[in-house]
């Protein structure tokens, strides 16, 4: 069963219960290429996900050099995953997918929309099902969500289908970077910094349970982490060689 026809496109739900719904960007061109599934294709959220989020498993079961070679990003929000997964797929002549994008695309809507109709836990087991099947496509870099390593079976899909990086990176430079954020549901708190540190305290480990390598993103020049990291991956056997790419300056985000 293709991710398609398992992630119901909530526009459906929602115009039933709130009217006119702003789709995300690429929802014409979705709808154009018939891509999203019938009203029979649609999911039960009945079924509550746990998430698991206990120290740190066993969910390697393969040595880095034995799996998969996909290049698969973790780590917080505003650590730069999208910002230095996209030049990185750039150098190394790979496909990037952004899973949150591939969520809001194939669902129709906005992530923050769908906390706010479906809620966390539901949210979670769509990201999950998404992960399951863009981790099988070839010579990809992906970039993970934040929340993406909360749920164990999703820890062992990382670990086991290719080389995981933790981008790493301190409240302070995560405040720095969402200062003009407004979107994220989880950042919706009164006092941002608490919620980033209660969220450190419980993710941080679970990031680097699946870390075959961590990298500090603590530049506001992500061409340059993303040369790094380019670099660093060939050193290993894990990419190819680095091919020309232009100078980028941009901020993280």
């Amino acid at each position: 069963m293709s991710i398609g026809s398992k992630l119901l496109p909530l526009r459906r739900v929602l115009d039933s219960r709130a009217g006119t719904i702003r789709p995300t960007r690429s929802v014409a061109d979705q709808r154009q290429s018939n891509r999203f599934p019938n009203a029979a294709e649609s999911l039960s959220f009945n079924r509550r996900l746990s998430l698991d989020t206990s120290a740190p498993d066993e969910a390697a079961t393969l040595p880095p050099m034995q799996r998969s070679k996909n290049i698969i990003l973790v780590g917080p929000m505003g650590a730069g995953k999208s910002t230095v997964g996209k030049r990185l797929a750039r150098m190394l002549g790979r496909r990037f997918v952004d899973l949150d994008e591939l969520i809001e695309e194939r669902t129709g809507v906005s992530i923050p929309l769908i906390f706010e109709v479906e809620g966390e836990q539901n949210f979670r087991r769509r990201e999950s099902q998404a992960l399951q099947e863009v981790i099988e496509w070839p010579d990809l870099v992906l970039a993970t969500g934040g929340g993406s390593v909360l749920l164990r079976e999703n820890r062992e899909c990382l670990r086991s289908h290719g080389f995981v990086v933790y981008l790493r990176a301190s409240v302070s430079v995560q405040l720095q970077r969402l200062a003009r954020d407004r979107k994220r549901p989880l950042l919706q708190a009164p006092d941002r910094r608490q919620r980033l540190e209660q969220m450190a305290e419980q993710r941080n480990p679970l990031y680097l349970a699946v870390a075959d390598e961590v990298a500090e993103s603590v530049s506001d020049r992500p061409a340059k982490l993303a040369r790094q990291l380019a670099t660093r991956l060939s050193e290993l056997g894990i990419a190819e060689p680095l091919q020309p790419t232009p100078s980028e300056s941009e901020n993280c985000h």
